[in-house]
């Protein structure tokens, strides 16, 4: 039978961004999050599974746009946090080592935006350090592509044409996922028309591509991996006459067209001792296949988990605990469920009144999920047991 063990108190109230992140070492588990306030905001969690107030601290200050911040634990048991910026409105990806007394290292910069980070330690020449990790961003400009770095070093590219990246260390090589979008492609019809001379909107469409790329600890970039292509979405976007009048030639569509909002088609990758687990939101269905520590796809048809967008993976120690924000549900809910290594889904649980989750396994060994309730704005961490 599951249930909820216990509700830890709120972390920040009233000015939170909507999307917590959290990660977890043997000495517990550390929670950031953005304000609206432009801050960076992190607290360790006690062992009693309360956060006290005044165990919150700032990781960063003002400086531009901050995105949510990934977290993850790494090699030497510190965390590491990166998140967005956007000085001058130049896109930034900012990261910074934080310890278990709650103490921020140097701030690192790097050029990009949409940055993921995971725990693990690089080797040169037989030797290996611990305290490094791999932070990985999109950089965009004239070729989008993947960008990555070891202890934020030097930069090295994953995969040309990617965006909305994560990443996993499964104690031997990372595992680096990403949407790999088609061309947009604009219907002959119009969503609205107001006239000749008058901007108007069409109906932009294309697909998008789930693809998987191994790194290696020295470095070493392995082929790209096909996961999946999710079905053909779309949205209405601007567009402008070259003319007054439809141009002959058919609609102009800006190049690069983003039709991906935040959330949609986008991966997220989970670590276990056999393989990988990715997840992602496709039309508003979550879905998920497994990939060996080889790089291999196991699951050539990946598996349907539920409805919903915004999902969050994390492996548990025996199976992995996948949870998503329910769009159908009002009040808003999180939903989830335990995949084991087979691929069998058990164990479905949800937590009312909370949207945006983030996973990771607790020091007991439990599944800890932190939420935003929107109804009291905090965020809340609430351990779901079997």
């Amino acid at each position: 039978m599951l249930g909820l063990l216990f509700a830890m108190v709120g972390l920040v109230p009233g000015q939170g961004e909507a999307h917590p992140y959290a990660a977890s070492t043997d000495a517990g588990t550390f929670v950031a999050i953005t304000t609206h306030d432009a801050e960076v905001v992190g607290a360790l969690v006690e062992d009693t599974g309360r956060i006290p107030w005044d165990s919150t601290f700032q990781i960063a200050a003002y400086e531009g746009w901050y995105g949510a911040p990934p977290v993850a634990a790494s090699g030497d048991g510190d965390f590491i946090v990166a998140w967005g910026d956007a000085p001058d409105y130049l896109l930034a990806v900012r990261f910074a080592r934080v310890g278990t007394d709650g103490s921020v290292g140097p701030v690192g910069a790097r050029t990009g935006d949409d940055p993921a980070v995971a725990g693990g330690r690089t080797c040169n020449r037989g030797r290996c350090v611990d305290r490094s990790f791999l932070l990985v961003r999109h950089v965009g400009g004239i070729s989008s592509r993947i960008v990555g770095s070891f202890g934020g070093g030097e930069d090295f590219v994953i995969l040309d044409g990617g965006s909305a990246p994560s990443v996993a260390w499964d104690g031997n090589s990372y595992l680096v996922v990403a949407t790999v979008v088609g061309k947009a492609r604009a219907s002959a019809s119009s969503c609205t028309y107001l006239g000749p001379c008058v901007p108007a909107s069409t109906w932009l469409s294309t697909s998008a591509h789930i693809v998987a790329v191994r790194v290696l600890p020295d470095g070493s970039v392995l082929s790209p991996v096909p996961v999946a292509t999710a079905a053909a979405v779309g949205r209405c976007a601007s567009i402008s006459w070259t003319e007054c009048g439809p141009p002959a030639g058919g609609w102009l569509v800006a190049a690069g067209a983003r039709l991906f909002e935040s959330g949609s088609v986008r991966p997220v990758v989970a670590a276990g001792p056999s393989g990988f687990l990715v997840v992602w939101s496709e039309s508003s269905r979550i879905r998920a296949a497994r990939i060996s520590s080889e790089g291999l796809l196991v699951d050539p048809l990946p598996s349907e988990l539920g409805e919903g967008t915004h999902p969050a993976v994390a492996w548990m120690g025996e199976r992995f605990a996948v949870a998503w924000t329910s769009p159908a549900a009002d009040p808003p809910q999180v939903h989830g469920v335990h995949v084991d290594p087979s691929g069998a889904v058990e164990d479905p649980f949800s937590i009312e009144d909370a949207t945006h989750p983030t996973v990771t396994r607790t020091a007991g060994g439990g599944t800890a999920v932190v939420t935003w309730r929107p109804s009291d704005e905090h965020f809340w961490l609430e351990e779901i047991q079997a």
